[in-house]
């Protein structure tokens, strides 16, 4: 145990060893603090992006307000044909203001004063160009002019510097009119201003697929910019495709506000819109004229289990998508619930966001407490709201239909007496007449003797039950719901797929149908893959597409 006199005597001792690193005339020794580059740099190429969100992460500079950018393009450099394509290279593209030698010089430092306010600014850190570009390629080059000026010009490459432990150099050059570069940026914008940042020695990319790769990315800029193309900020294009409006909050005509409002955590104001996708306004109706600038197909996300929950925006542009936060669990009764949160980036920490932006699942112990506190205290009532709704929905629904309660009824009753049997569908074995041997004909005379230890046969141990449940037509064929550690399978009678085939099956082939469709769900358990962002987003996406198409296609 310290005595006061003791513990006084170390702090003060503290302070001295402080002011003497802070004082050049101290005795104290002292040295600069080592920093290895090609080390450093090496693990910010895993500082937690994919693919996608680091593309944004670099649009993100295009779209700041003191650019004034018309348009962000992405485009690729490729080579091969048809399958055998693959991405050699990555331009984002604007045609907005551009950067005179200094600014080019600070913008590509690594941790820039950027000057930028996280009130105001989606960049703040002076890292996001640098690391994001690293985490797909080994090769980044800035090409930039302003209106009336040379195009200046910078490169950083990291090819051989990290296996060899070398310095990183960043090299610089400015082009005038009549140099080749200088047409080739003037081609390539459009304009007499703006940036070109080139990714290449690509050695990163998770989806080789060209097709596929544009396609997905072409989604993601979609919701991550949404609030920027439907206010008519600017336009984006993925090649030569202009990126659609998706409203992430469902069909703008069909959904209900249910509440706004706002609230405050360590002096940083949050504020909120609940929204609820009501059960009969899953349909094809038109978006109002004139909401957006995009001329590309206008869509909206689907009322399902994949997109319920909470929508994080910094500074208008999506951080975290479809989001508990472990403030609730998902199931079907919530499939109508989406909220949007407004955040800047002064609340990255509330969050336990990093420079990357990204805010993605987390438990609520790992967040702040207070914030989690306020959230549930603010949108418990909405998800509770939608519940409520969706179960007055259900209730109508049915009181409405007697034929189909009275079947549901008997399907019910069918299956959870074949579930007690413990038993599958038994199998046609006509011509196989086993002979019985003498211990059980033994048995049959002397009748069923008692087992000390019987051992019991589950032959659907995996599956506590089934359930059809109407939860609109754009939600997936079926689901897996888990609640106090009971699987459920739901299937959707609202899917086409129920409505023309399984329906019509009778209580035996829907039983072992249901026990089919169950096991992806089992499986995608099995692998956790839900611990990958990334993998749980592609299985996700596929689900969803492949129920729209089977839905389309029969209906």
């Amino acid at each position: 145990m310290y005595k006061n006199n003791e513990k006084n005597q170390d702090f003060h001792l503290d302070n001295e060893m402080i002011d003497g690193l802070n004082n050049e005339s101290s005795s104290f020794e002292k040295e600069k603090l080592g920093i290895n580059n090609s080390f450093i740099v090496n693990a910010l190429r895993n500082c937690g992006y994919n693919n996608y969100s680091a593309i944004s992460d670099i649009i993100d500079n295009s779209v700041e307000p003191d650019v004034e950018s018309s348009f962000v393009k992405v485009d690729f450099e490729t080579e091969g044909k048809g399958k055998e394509t693959k991405i050699v290279g990555i331009y984002v593209i604007d045609d907005g203001c551009g950067m005179s030698k200094e600014i080019l010089r600070e913008a590509v430092t690594l941790g820039s004063n950027t000057g930028k306010s996280g009130e105001l600014n989606l960049g703040m850190y002076g890292a996001g160009l640098k690391t994001a570009s690293f985490s797909i390629g080994q090769k980044i080059e800035v090409f930039s002019k302003e209106n009336n000026g040379n195009l200046n010009y910078a490169i950083i490459s990291l090819e051989n510097t990290i296996q060899n432990n070398e310095d990183i150099f960043v090299g610089y050059k400015s082009y005038d009119k009549s140099s080749n570069e200088y047409k080739w940026f003037i081609e390539k914008v459009g304009e007499q201003h703006g940036t070109i940042v080139k990714i290449s020695s690509i050695d990163r990319l998770s989806n080789k697929d060209y097709n596929s790769f544009k396609g997905t990315l072409k989604t993601k800029i979609a919701e991550n910019f949404n609030k920027f193309i439907y206010n008519k900020v600017l336009k984006f294009f993925v090649c030569n495709d202009e990126v659609p409006y998706v409203d992430l909050m469902g069909n703008s005509i069909t959904n209900d506000l249910m509440g706004d409002g706002e609230f405050t955590i360590d002096g940083h104001t949050i504020s909120y819109k609940a929204w609820y996708m009501a059960k009969n306004g899953d349909n094809d109706s038109e978006f109002e004229e004139n909401n957006h600038i995009s001329n590309g197909k206008e869509s909206y996300t689907r009322r399902d289990n994949t997109h319920q929950g909470l929508y994080i925006y910094r500074q208008n542009r999506l951080v975290g998508k479809a989001l508990t936060l472990g403030l609730f669990v998902k199931d079907h009764w919530k499939n109508g619930f989406r909220c949007e949160v407004f955040i800047d980036g002064n609340c990255d920490y509330l969050f336990e966001s990093t420079f990357t932006k990204m805010i993605i699942e987390r438990t609520s112990d790992c967040m702040s407490q207070s914030l989690i506190d306020k959230l549930r205290t603010e949108l418990s009532p909405f998800w509770k709201e939608a519940t409520r709704r969706d179960k007055q929905y259900n209730k109508e629904h049915e009181e409405n239909d007697p034929a189909l309660k009275k079947e549901m009824e008997e399907f019910y009753r069918k299956v959870t007496e074949k579930q007690n049997k413990n038993m599958l569908l038994k199998a046609d074995r006509k011509g196989v007449n086993k002979p019985k041997t003498e211990d059980e004909k033994e048995h049959k005379e002397r009748g069923p003797q008692k087992n000390p230890s019987p051992t019991k046969i589950r032959t659907n141990k995996w599956i506590d039950g089934f359930e059809e449940v109407a939860i609109g037509r754009g939600a997936e064929m079926y689901l897996m719901e888990r609640t106090n550690n009971k699987r459920i399978m739901i299937i959707n009678k609202d899917h086409e797929f129920y409505k023309q085939i399984y329906s019509k099956l009778d209580a035996d082939l829907k039983f072992l149908v249901a026990l089919y469709i169950s096991c992806e769900e089992l499986a995608k358990q099995s692998v956790n893959y839900a611990n990958s962002q990334e993998v749980q987003h592609i299985i996700d996406e596929y689900n969803s597409s492949f129920s729209w198409e089977v839905n389309k296609s029969l209906s």
